[in-house]
């Protein structure tokens, strides 16, 4: 009993070291992650697609895209999707057609654009799909104004209760 005890407290050990570590080391790891997924080879689409939702997973928390509920959204969670989105666009850009690649050039304007494109196929057919139907959205309402960070995380769980078919809560 007394061994067991001992190697749970050595993992325990390792585990609050490592949590130290990742915080000082946090922009470099995610700066490698970058490097690595936007100038690996276009055959390696599969494979970075992989790569990209344990990314997700280890640094946001981030399931796939099938196991996403209102419940799960947080700041942590749209920070991912935000940073899903933006990857998924710099990896793709250059299939992406002349008018999605400038009009994407900031990257999305908002967080439900953001989660579209996180949730957008890992293909250049996929994004530029993606990319254009967020254009027709933008053609047909030219008035529109970007969410503001602190509606951030309401207005994606009701887009998502929305996209898995549960009611919209009744406003207030």
């Amino acid at each position: 009993m007394w061994r067991i005890r001992h190697v749970l407290a050595e993992r325990q050990t390792a585990w609050e070291n490592s949590l130290s570590d990742f915080k000082e080391n946090y922009s470099d790891l995610v700066a490698d992650f970058e490097n690595g997924y936007l100038n690996a080879d276009d055959s390696l689409d599969a494979e970075m697609e992989a790569r990209l939702e344990r990314f997700l997973n280890a640094f946001y928390g981030i399931k796939q895209a099938e196991d996403i509920s209102p419940s799960v959204v947080n700041t942590n969670f749209i920070n991912g999707v935000k940073v899903a989105a933006k990857l998924k666009l710099a990896r793709f850009e250059g299939t992406l057609d002349q008018t999605s690649a400038e009009a994407f050039t900031e990257g999305p304007r908002d967080v439900i654009e953001a989660y579209e494109l996180y949730l957008a196929p890992h293909s250049p057919e996929g994004i530029q799909s993606t990319a254009s139907a967020l254009l027709n959205k933008r053609n047909d309402s030219p008035n529109y104004t970007p969410i503001p960070k602190y509606l951030e995380i309401e207005v994606l769980s009701n887009h998502i209760k929305e996209m898995i078919g549960e009611e919209k809560p009744a406003e207030l």
